[in-house]
């Protein structure tokens, strides 16, 4: 289907008050629902992208890190494109300078690289990307993550124009994640920024056995503080860290995810952090955040201690409202799952969380892997929400052995199907993703509209590889595309509610999400081929949209109420 035809057969139509434009793809098959199956299209749809660290021979930290980018439709012609973001030379590195690249969706299962001629360029030893509207003109703009000189480029209804300076978000620190994010429900998205470790050349270590050399752990050197920065309104952001009490956390940060869990309508901050307590910022009264990590039951891992925290998502995989925060961790320890004890939207306050990463099944499988991409997905489209880790260890290090085996420096993703009890199955084998890779980011989207969740995973020192979701029985699904006219333009903090046979699922809407990546800032729900009986947002602005029985297996553009 082209552009053209695809936005020909959106239909308008009211319901609670809201706008509403529907895309009618392929209805889904009705048969039972079996295996959850993908297929790797990398090359049949012309991406001939590799992630290059630019290996230095003196096994700098940058290195490890892997890369990021993800899934934006830069255009608006509602296709999902491609954004891949490299590295730079290290000091010793000698070889062929890697590029940043911007795959557009040609609507027919292609892509093309357009970065250059759309304006995107960048020379830094870059990470990942945060994706949002920042000016709410419409467009998707890019923040650019990088290791000494973060960027910001502004979308000029398709081309780019890189406004870092006169913005103000000029970060030169080792930035991994950053989140686009309404702090102060002023309608206007303000950037959290989080850094990793203070790092350069000049200050790294020499680690390892005698006459070898080994990349350093994170803890040998300092964490560096994240920074937020509050958006005027007028094109430029001023740094608000200390007012806003997020200066004091040093915090190691790799992955970030968006969620109100405390029920008071405003966006709360998940930080995963490298072998430091992790963060729950609850934002409180005058945008001010508090750690409540610990008292929350969230800080640490199941045996107690800080792990290696890198990817992370949430979502309600238990159909019950209350949020489940993922978060993976390195070979050694056990990919937690902290289960909230109350749905606060129903019940507001400081939330409770459970490790219920045993009880569901996540834990053994995951003890012997370095996890970095983490999602929440329904990839079957059962209505509950499945488990996608991409992973991939440091480095070929003999030394490490768990259950009297090394562990391997690349590793195979890791699949888990919700089984609708509380518990996870390990369904990799059967779904064609048993192939070994150092994992980085991961990005999920439904890239060819056809409502099912495709993904994007990064390899360090590899090729990129996008995944198409080849499941063949499955049920139904509703996706929404949000416009917000008091909140900000890409709908980016409002909660989404989905009530049906099949449950409550709730979703805030967010690009950032896993590790150092955007994914489709539409809200995507199964429905098991179940009916929906509601839809509801609440937009950051305190207004309320509802959709009672909405048309299901179509993108629905939900406008927000004007009272």
């Amino acid at each position: 289907m082209t552009r053209r035809s695809l936005f020909a057969s959106m239909l308008a139509m009211t319901a609670g008050g809201c706008a509403v434009r529907g895309i009618q793809p392929p209805q889904p098959n009705s048969e039972k629902i079996t295996a959850i199956t993908f297929e790797d299209v990398t090359q049949q749809a012309g991406i001939n992208w590799v992630h290059n660290p630019c290996l230095s021979g003196k096994k700098y930290l940058p290195e490890t890190v892997g890369g990021g980018g993800g899934f934006i439709d830069y255009n608006n012609d509602g296709l999902l494109d491609i954004l891949l973001v490299n590295s730079a030379p290290l000091p010793g590195y000698h070889g062929p300078v890697p590029s940043l690249a911007l795959y557009h969706n040609n609507g027919d299962g292609t892509f093309t690289d357009v970065a250059r001629e759309v304006g995107l360029h960048l020379s830094e030893y870059g990470f990942g990307a945060a994706v949002g509207d920042y000016n709410n003109d419409g467009w998707p703009d890019i923040y650019i993550t990088t290791l000494n000189g973060n960027r910001l480029f502004r979308n000029d209804h398709g081309r780019f124009q890189d406004v870092t300076q006169q913005s103000g978000t000029s970060v030169a620190r080792f930035t991994t994640s950053a989140m686009w994010l309404d702090v102060d429900g002023d309608g206007l998205l303000d950037l959290y920024v989080g850094n990793y470790v203070h790092w350069s050349p000049a200050i790294d270590l020499p680690c390892g056995p005698h006459n070898t050399r080994q990349y350093c752990p994170p803890y040998q050197f300092q964490g560096a503080p994240p920074i937020l920065f509050r958006n005027r309104g007028d094109g430029t952001f001023e740094d608000v860290s200390a007012a806003a009490g997020v200066l004091n956390h040093a915090s190691k940060t790799l992955g970030l995810a968006l969620y109100d869990f405390d029920g008071d309508g405003k966006p709360d901050l998940y930080v995963a952090n490298d072998t430091e307590p992790d963060l729950l910022l609850i934002n409180g009264p005058n945008g001010i955040f508090k750690d409540i990590a610990l008292p929350a039951g969230t800080a640490l891992g199941a045996d107690g201690s800080a792990t290696g925290s890198m990817g992370v998502d949430v979502a309600t995989p238990f159909n019950d409202g209350r949020p489940a925060i993922l978060v993976g961790t390195f070979a050694g320890q056990e990919a937690s799952l902290f289960l909230s004890q109350v749905d606060a939207v129903k019940t507001p306050g400081v939330p409770l969380f459970v490790n219920m990463n045993a009880a569901s099944g996540i834990a053994l499988p995951t003890r012997t892997r370095t996890t970095f991409g983490a999602a929440f997905a329904d990839f079957d489209l059962d209505g509950w929400q499945d488990i996608l880790l991409i992973n991939g260890h440091i480095d070929n290090d003999p030394t490490l052995v768990i259950g009297g085996s090394v562990v391997p420096y690349a590793q195979e993703p890791l699949l888990f199907r919700n089984l609708h009890n509380g518990k996870f199955a390990d369904v990799t084998a059967a779904s064609g993703l048993d192939i070994a890779m150092i994992g980085r980011g991961l990005a999920v989207g439904d890239y060819n509209n056809d409502g099912m969740i495709d993904m994007l995973a990064f390899d360090n020192r590899g090729a990129v590889k996008l995944w198409r979701n080849t499941t063949h029985n499955r049920g139904g699904w509703i996706g929404l595309r949000l416009h917000g006219k008091r909140s900000p333009a890409d709908g980016t903090g409002a909660m989404v509610s989905v009530e049906g046979e099949v449950g409550l699922q709730r979703k805030m809407v967010a690009s950032t999400r896993s590790y150092l990546t955007s994914s489709d800032l539409r809200v995507h729900f199964g429905t098991g081929g179940k009916r929906v009986r509601s839809v509801e947002v609440r937009w950051p602005s305190g207004r309320v949209s509802l959709l009672t029985n909405p048309p299901v297996n179509q993108y629905l553009s939900i406008v927000e109420p004007d009272n």
